[in-house]
This record gives C-alpha cells, sequence and structure tokens, in this order.
C-alpha cells in the first residue's frame, strides 16, 4: 500500500514538473518573439510601417448647400428677366463666394465639429471678402480708360469723340473684370494650398492605429 502511495506521488510530482517545464518554454518562445519583433522595428536601416492616415470629416455642410440652392434658384429666377445682370452675378460673386466659404468650411472642421451657426458666420465672411476686389477692379478699370481717352487725344486732331471715350470704358471694363476675377482666383489657390499644409500636418501629427 506504501509502495503504491509512493508511485502516485512521484507519477504526480513528475507530470508536474513536466507541465511547468512546458509553460516555461511557451513563456520563452514568446519571449524571445517580442524581443525579435522589437529589434527589428528598431532597426534603423529598416523601413517604418507607416499606416495609411486616413481624415473623416467632422460636421455637417447642410448650411453650404442649402445656401448654394438658394443662391442658384435666384440666379435662375433673375437669368429670366436679366439674363446678362443674372451670369455677370453667379460668375463674379456667387461662384466666387461658395468657393470661398466651402474652403474656409473646411479649415475649420480641422479643429471640430462645426455647428450651424458657426457655418453661417463662415459663409457671410467669405462673401465680405469680395468686397475689397471691387474697388480694385475699379481703379483699373478708371485707369485704362483715362489712359485710352489720353492716347486718344494726343495721336487725333480733331479731338476725342464719345465713340472714342465708350471705346476706352469698355477696355476699361474689361480690364477691371479680369482684375477682379484674378485677385479672388489668386486668393482662392492661396487659401486652398493652406488647407493642403493644414490638412498635411494633421496627418503627421493624428497617432496612427
Amino acid at each position: 500500500m506504501r509502495i503504491l502511495f509512493l508511485e502516485e506521488a512521484v507519477s504526480f510530482h513528475v507530470k508536474h514538473v513536466g507541465l511547468q517545464l512546458g509553460s516555461l518554454i511557451r513563456i520563452s518562445c514568446v519571449v524571445h518573439h517580442l524581443s525579435k519583433r522589437d529589434m527589428h522595428n528598431d532597426n534603423p536601416f529598416d523601413s517604418p510601417n507607416v499606416e495609411k492616415f486616413t481624415f473623416k470629416e467632422r460636421g455637417t455642410r447642410n448650411v453650404f448647400w442649402g445656401l448654394t440652392i438658394f443662391l442658384c434658384a435666384n440666379c435662375l429666377l433673375l437669368a429670366w428677366f436679366l439674363p446678362g445682370v443674372a451670369m455677370v452675378l453667379a460668375m463674379l460673386v456667387v461662384l466666387p463666394g461658395l468657393a470661398n466659404g466651402y474652403i474656409d468650411y473646411r479649415r475649420r472642421l480641422l479643429a471640430g465639429p462645426v455647428d450651424g451657426l458657426t457655418q453661417w458666420g463662415t459663409m457671410v465672411v467669405a462673401f465680405l471678402q469680395l468686397i475689397p476686389f471691387v474697388p480694385l477692379g475699379g481703379l483699373v478699370m478708371f485707369l485704362i480708360a483715362e489712359a485710352v481717352v489720353a492716347y486718344a487725344r494726343a495721336t487725333m486732331p480733331d479731338g476725342v469723340s464719345a465713340w472714342d471715350v465708350m471705346a476706352g470704358y469698355l477696355m476699361g471694363l474689361i480690364g477691371g473684370i479680369l482684375t477682379y476675377a484674378a485677385a479672388v482666383l489668386i486668393m482662392l489657390v492661396w487659401k486652398v494650398i493652406g488647407l493642403n499644409k493644414s490638412y498635411r500636418e494633421l496627418a503627421v501629427s493624428q497617432p496612427t492605429t
């Protein structure tokens, strides 16, 4: 009886030691694998695994699209009565203002969600930013018109006729419109470049998962 008890105790002890050895072997394998992976990641000559950054847009564009539909509908209604005025208004005011507002809206989204009141304020300020370019275009128009009239006076011995003045101001109007459009385009391009730079900075600072 005592011999049987000793045999069972020895077999239990051997089995327990075997389980402990197996656990130690598995733990050592895991530690070796982790240390090898860390050494591989710390290798300065190995290319790092950079995960692609995805920026999820926050907020909504309800105000922007609502204002866009409203302004386009009014331009179409105005085109029914005054096609020329509607086309000029759409090309010089509505489209630049909406584009400017959308760029400013995307810039505000980088800081967090944007509520409706902030969206309205952004769109209003975007249209107000076009106002300084109007006197710039008017100044260019006046300078071109006066230059054409002065040239006509210097080259025509009979004096300047009304047609010469009209031609001068027509050329000035074209020059003023082109100046206004160029100034607005430069502003939009400058804002787009700044927005792309902000996106890149956010992508670099954003932790990857």
